[in-house]
């Protein structure tokens, strides 16, 4: 919205909505109903000096490297989350102070904080980074956060896209810790997106290179632009791991398959 003087105010407020039985944005593992707008909730203003935000938002390696992600992070099924290996992996964040710099030539920076205790009363204030550059069909990021907790560990990643036209490709690497730590691992990602008129179809795979969890997965996908800003989508994505106990499913199982189909409005 703008306010004037090279000025504007910016919100997001973002829910996941009310299901079949009148719950609010209700938790998948504990069954407890949230806030409404329980995904994201901020206010910011940009202008000359770039883009402040405050609120409840997703974290800055999730906003910087999720282009590198060709299904956008994935609608329900992500060979890159599925192993661990996301370069945008951290989640979204409460009470999180985000600065986004103006474009420096090719580069864009983005700063992120979160104070102590936002999780809890022995969680440790969260500081991130990330950095851009676009030249031309070349993309590259780097992005670092420092870990929530005693018990987890600092997340850092890289990532690069190069559009040759007919195919663009992707490659990561992300690096989250030993998940005997309490981190989530470490591995290379690779995707690939062909356009075909106004059909995008491609593929992602993943691995997990810690020995605590060796997972593969892979991801295909198709989505098709139906109206301005409706897209409509259908996925498929598999994921196993070598380990005779995977350490990730209360149920031990050591492979897994998904799906999803559906429509996306963005406004």
């Amino acid at each position: 919205m703008d306010v004037g003087s090279g000025y504007k105010m910016n919100f997001r407020f973002e829910t996941g909505g009310i299901d079949s039985e009148g719950g609010v944005n209700r938790d998948p593992d504990t069954g407890e109903s949230g806030p409404f707008f329980r995904r994201q909730a901020w206010l910011g203003v940009s202008g000359g000096f770039g883009e402040a935000r405050l609120g409840r938002q997703d974290s800055v390696p999730f906003q910087v490297m999720g282009e590198y992600d060709f299904n956008g992070q994935s609608n329900g099924v992500s060979a890159l989350g599925y192993s661990l290996v996301a370069p945008w992996l951290p989640g979204r964040q409460s009470r999180s102070l985000q600065y986004i710099t103006p474009t420096f030539g090719p580069v864009k920076a983005h700063f992120g904080f979160v104070p102590k205790g936002n999780r809890g009363p022995n969680a440790k204030a969260v500081v991130s980074a990330a950095a851009k550059v676009n030249l031309g069909d070349l993309s590259a990021a780097v992005a670092y956060q420092s870990k929530d907790s005693s018990a987890t560990k600092d997340f850092a990643s890289i990532a690069g896209s190069y559009d040759f036209k007919v195919v663009k490709v992707s490659l990561g690497y992300a690096d989250g810790g030993k998940f005997a730590s309490g981190g989530t691992g470490h591995g290379p990602s690779l995707g690939v997106n062909v356009p075909i008129g106004s059909f995008n179809v491609g593929a992602h795979y993943g691995q997990n290179l810690d020995d605590d969890l060796k997972i593969r997965s892979v991801e295909v996908y198709a989505n098709y632009e139906v109206f301005k800003n409706t897209y409509a989508y259908v996925e498929a994505g598999n994921w196993k791991t070598s380990l005779a106990v995977n350490p990730l499913d209360a149920a031990a199982k050591t492979k897994g398959t998904g799906y999803a189909v559906g429509v996306i409005f963005v406004f």
